[in-house]
């Protein structure tokens, strides 16, 4: 994948610098997950702090309502699900059922 730019955060808007989308843009969250392929807690930590940061942003913006930022800051660094028809599990508790 070929990326123009840095796709940094333009505040207190929280839209790409780049492409004007929400950010974290899909182009940046695939460069947030490029620098960090093995350190997803890190990761996480980073964005969690920025998304408060955008929190106090639209809440001082006073314009309206928060957005769902949940997904949009923390949701890509979600492990990929299992493939079903591979047979492996997740990470985590298997559910050994009833």
């Amino acid at each position: 994948m070929t990326v123009l730019g840095l796709h940094r955060a333009s505040r207190p808007s929280w839209r790409c610098e780049d492409c004007g989308k929400p950010w974290p843009c899909p182009e940046r969250q695939a460069m947030l997950l490029d620098e960090r392929p093995l350190d997803r807690m890190a990761a996480l930590l980073f964005m969690a702090k920025l998304m408060y940061e955008a929190i106090e942003d639209f809440t001082q913006d006073g314009t309206g309502p928060v957005p769902d930022l949940y997904e949009r800051f923390l949701g890509f660094l979600r492990p990929a699900e299992p493939d079903p028809a591979g047979g492996t599990e997740s990470e985590g508790v298997a559910d050994e059922g009833p």
